[in-house]
């Protein structure tokens, strides 16, 4: 409910999990959400990229996937553990 105050708008949660051994969970997209990602077990790899098309804004209810050649180099790579929070403001 804080969130909810905060942002203004719906929030949700949702639980992934992605099996060891290099999987990765989702191909690159973007989100019309704002996103807090809670590592509970294990490690993650993130990478994050600049949106192919940087004037478009992510659409109400859509997540656009994206070709990884279409990204270029990531603009950031991070690992995730136990305990580690991450925020990925809408459209990132």
């Amino acid at each position: 409910a804080l969130l909810q105050e905060h942002f203004g708008f719906a929030t949700g949660c949702a639980a992934y999990l992605t099996p060891a051994g290099g999987s990765q969970g989702f191909p690159p997209h973007f989100d019309d959400v704002e996103v807090f990602v809670l590592q509970l077990e294990g490690a993650k790899r993130w990478r994050l990229y600049t949106r192919p098309n940087d004037a478009a804004a992510p659409g109400a209810c859509v997540t656009t996937e994206f070709a990884p050649d279409a990204l270029g180099e990531p603009t950031a790579e991070l690992e995730l553990r136990p305990g580690d929070v991450l925020y990925l403001p809408r459209g990132v």
